[in-house]
């Protein structure tokens, strides 16, 4: 079972650089993608968790953010409701998925057609999650009396009593921090993420403003995603460990 499992996180490690690759070849922008999926597999702490649920599900949250690009909001959608059944926070990508189905359908002034299209591409996209979720939600309601995972009851009991995997009371925000701190006096050069990201962003921003297709924009979409996963596990409280990160 362990072998396995680590041969299972190392090929999802691998399918979602190709994701990476892929999400950007669609625009153009090859280099672009090249860098995104070395950087992702250069990316510390991933090689951390081979073995956990995290490579797998972050596999198919890209895969479902590809399917989605191209309009494939149905198999999107599947592919969120799995994410869903390995993480909670496949409910976070599923909202992300929804917003970004509606805006990329969105007309205005609104007309029949927007309507038409954006209430298409939101219920394929939850209806097919919930297909696909259901029969765990049955499992665990059966076995378990909840569709919602015990496990995040006891992160949340932990928060409270102050448990976490960082320093007694750390919260999730603080997390991010500690992590930033400690690989940045690991190796300065880590240090550099942070200007990097600016550039970033400065630079998708101007691309959006002179194009006016912000959501045609290289990898916009998976901006959209890790803010709400933050905003999300913020709200909730829980006790963070490192592999949220």
């Amino acid at each position: 079972i362990p072998t396995v499992s680590y041969a299972l996180g190392v090929a999802a490690l691998v399918c979602a650089a190709g994701l990476l690759y892929q999400l950007a070849v669609r625009r153009g922008e090859r280099w672009l993608g090249f860098i995104a999926g070395a950087l992702w597999l250069c990316f510390p702490l991933l090689w951390l968790t081979p073995g956990f649920e995290v490579l797998p599900f972050v596999a198919l949250a890209l895969a479902a953010w590809w399917l989605a690009d191209g309009g494939r909001w149905a198999l999107a959608g599947a592919c969120a409701g799995l994410a869903a059944g390995l993480r909670g926070d496949g409910f976070v990508l599923l909202g992300a998925l929804i917003a970004f189905a509606v805006a990329r359908t969105w007309r205005w002034p609104p007309d029949r057609l927007a309507w038409r299209g954006a209430l298409r591409s939101g219920a394929a996209l939850v209806g097919a999650a919930v297909l696909t979720y259901a029969p765990l939600a049955i499992f665990l309601t059966l076995q378990f009396g909840s569709p919602i995972p015990t496990t995040l009851q006891t992160k949340s009991a932990q928060a409270i009593s102050g448990l976490t995997g960082f320093y007694p009371g750390t919260r999730y925000l603080e997390g991010i921090a500690l992590l930033a701190q400690a690989y940045a006096q690991h190796a300065p050069a880590f240090a550099l993420w942070l200007p990097l990201m600016g550039v970033g962003a400065l630079a998708l921003a101007r691309r959006c403003w002179a194009r006016r297709e912000c959501l045609d924009a290289p990898l916009l979409p998976l901006v959209i995603w890790p803010v709400g996963h933050v905003i999300g596990y913020a709200l909730l409280n829980v006790a963070p460990y490192v592999w949220y990160y």
